[in-house]
């Protein structure tokens, strides 16, 4: 069985809309749904977004399932200024800004796949793969500032906060893990304002409506937000289908 895993709601959304799901339950914060997507037998877990939660979901699908490949998914920050909205970023390796000697190799795995994946890819699909590093954060990295050390500190392209630790648990457990994000943001832009918002893995419609009413010129950053949110999914989307109907076996 092949387990999906994404940490928000708007990461996995479509995905879920696909897959014809037989089974639905709740773990501590994370939502598992099992069932078929693409003729294929999958688990597909909304994690809750962090380290503890990623942790929490991907040990528990270890333990209750039998999986024998991972893919980690989601949105992800560009560190370097090639990389534009909906661009979907296979990891060749991993970091975690809480300890640089903690490097992951997943080079062995995904490298034929990004090939097959690059060479099977429909012109015209909207969705352009790259190879490249990641990071993962314990924190929103929400300044263009934030992100050019990252880049300075790492030599990453690709910031998220939970694909380290979903990695490191499936390598643990020799289960091949591959690391997709979709951009969602670029370099220069300023996240700050997403501080605060999140209840929940989601945006809080109560905390949204304060914040709007206090400064109602976010209206147009968070309209921007949500547009490059879709497309990011929608490239997302379209990986996660190559990915398993062309590349990894159930």
């Amino acid at each position: 069985m092949i387990a999906i895993l994404g940490a928000m709601e708007e990461e996995i959304k479509e995905l879920k809309h696909r897959m014809r799901v037989e089974k639905a339950y709740r773990f501590k914060k994370s939502w598992i749904y099992e069932g078929m997507f693409q003729s294929k037998k999958v688990l597909l877990v909304k994690t809750g977004v962090g380290k503890q939660k990623a942790l929490e979901a991907i040990e528990h699908v270890f333990d209750k399932f039998s999986i024998n490949t991972v893919i980690s998914t989601g949105f992800g920050g560009a560190l370097v200024d090639h990389l534009k909205i909906g661009d979907v970023v296979l990891y060749s390796s991993l970091s975690s800004t809480e300890g640089k000697e903690n490097n992951l190799d997943l080079s062995t795995h995904t490298v034929p796949i990004y090939q097959k994946i690059v060479r099977l890819s429909q012109p015209g699909s909207g969705c352009r793969y790259l190879y490249g590093k990641g990071v993962t954060t314990g924190e929103i990295c929400a300044t263009p500032e934030a992100r050019v050390r990252l880049f300075r500190e790492y030599s990453s392209t690709v910031v998220d906060m939970e694909s380290y630790w979903i990695a490191r648990v499936a390598l643990n457990w020799r289960i091949p893990c591959v690391v997709i994000r979709s951009i969602s943001d670029l370099v220069q832009d300023d996240l700050t304002f997403l501080i605060g918002l999140f209840s929940r893995d989601r945006v809080s419609p109560k905390k949204l409506a304060g914040c709007l009413i206090r400064r109602p010129g976010m209206l147009r950053s968070l309209a921007y937000l949500y547009r490059n949110s879709r497309n990011a999914r929608k490239s997302l989307t379209i990986a996660v289908k190559d990915l398993v109907t062309e590349c990894l076996s159930e």
